[in-house]
């Protein structure tokens, strides 16, 4: 493509604009079709169509082949989990066993990476059903319809003002927390601010913009996430002895709760007071 005249800009961006929309379809094409398609529009070369198309291995069989019958929505999905820098692969894995393993358990709320070990301990205190692959599927799908909730709205919900709360608006809020009132993680983690919303509902007056802004933040969620991980991995890797320090103060709202439930895992409970 040569761009040298404002007609060439132009053209350009109608090409660009219809390849994103194609490619933001929820559609089940094939990678191979896609790409098909991108050789259409010019925007790539037919030369690496065939190129891919045509290679084989030492036995004569199609390197690409499985590859390019993948659908592009599985690989949109890869995509997005390869630049979501806040979630780590090795979350995900054992890694080296010791001993005797001493995990401390600590926010960082103020530094990256963030998180909210805490808010996971309460969660997993009080909720009976959680488990990380329904917690983590729930994160990617509620991310996935916040930014298409802002998508709509033309903005960014930390971005909203006051004044830019309309009807229209209040209507794609309510339809996001009807889809997850049932779901027990939302619920969680969102509770004490949609009573709020609810009872301004109930009142006849509007949710506030706070309540909204808090709401509809899906980073709540990864943080939680990301420190379940963190403990996971962290008492995976105890061979013979695992020790897990919990501040007092910061589990006090439900101390007697959890205990319970550490019992209920194997865990023996000693409190050690602080020094003054």
């Amino acid at each position: 493509m040569k761009v040298s005249e404002h007609a060439d800009k132009a053209r350009l961006h109608k090409t660009l604009s219809k390849a994103f929309e194609e490619y933001s379809k929820d559609s089940s094409c094939s990678l191979k079709e896609f790409l098909v398609y991108l050789v259409e529009q010019n925007i790539i070369i037919d030369d690496f169509m065939r190129l891919i198309s045509n290679t084989e291995d030492d036995e004569g069989k199609s390197v690409y082949e499985e590859l390019l019958a993948i659908k592009l929505s599985e690989m949109k999905k890869l995509i997005y989990y390869k630049d979501n820098q806040s979630i780590s692969t090795q979350h995900g894995v054992k890694g080296e066993g010791h001993s005797k393993v001493c995990f401390w358990s600590e926010d960082s709320k103020r530094y990256r990476p963030y998180v909210y070990m805490y808010d996971f301990f309460e969660m997993y205190t009080l909720l009976k059903d959680l488990n990380l692959e329904t917690f983590q599927s729930f994160y990617y799908l509620f991310k996935y319809d916040i930014d298409k909730l802002e998508h709509n709205l033309g903005i960014e919900v930390n971005k909203l003002k006051s004044a830019d709360l309309t009807d229209d608006k209040y209507d794609w809020f309510n339809q996001t927390i009807k889809k997850y009132e049932d779901n027990i993680y939302f619920n969680s983690i969102y509770q004490e601010h949609l009573e709020d919303y609810k009872t301004k509902q109930i009142n006849g007056k509007n949710p506030t913009l706070k309540s909204i802004q808090a709401i509809f933040k899906p980073d709540i969620v990864n943080r939680i996430l990301v420190a379940y991980k963190l403990f996971y991995v962290g008492c995976s890797r105890a061979i013979d002895e695992l020790v897990v320090l919990v501040d007092q103060e910061k589990i006090s709202l439900f101390e007697d709760k959890f205990k319970i439930k550490m019992k209920s895992i194997g865990f023996e409970i000693i409190s050690v007071k602080k020094e003054t």
